[in-house]
């Protein structure tokens, strides 16, 4: 807080303020998407269809720490130092066939942090989809 005015909490019925993030881009303006200047914790949601089952080499890039979740089911916890944000902390990407959701809980230091999710054996047979409109 360090003397900064205090902001409003929000609404807790009001849900997630989810906003639809376009591009190639892996620097997230922190300030930006949530007004705040200090540390804190976003989400980031995307689908990824499948025509099959398929068990991938997957990594998910982060400066900070991150969870990953995919259809419900935690795939991957960075809760310790781990190199360069632009190095990917390798994993498994088990996906089944049809919509795979995917939700990373990611934390962010101060004003800007990195994050992505790669996997490059996929091809055309994993195709990443936009869930918002």
């Amino acid at each position: 807080r360090n003397g900064a005015p205090a902001q409003e909490a929000p609404d807790k019925q009001a849900g997630p303020a989810w906003r639809r993030l376009d591009g190639e881009a892996l620097n997230v303006d922190f300030q930006k998407l949530t007004g705040l200047k200090d540390r804190g914790v976003c989400y980031a949601w995307t689908v990824v269809e499948c025509d099959e089952d398929m068990d991938l080499a997957a990594g998910f890039a982060v400066d900070y720490w991150t969870k990953v979740w995919v259809k419900g089911a935690l795939a991957l916890t960075v809760a310790e130092g781990h190199g360069p944000p632009i190095d990917p902390v390798p994993f498994r990407l088990s996906l089944k066939k049809g919509a795979n959701h995917i939700l990373a809980k990611v934390h962010s230091g101060s004003l800007g942090f990195v994050f992505s999710l790669r996997a490059p054996e996929a091809g055309t047979r994993a195709r990443f989809r936009q869930p918002l409109p």
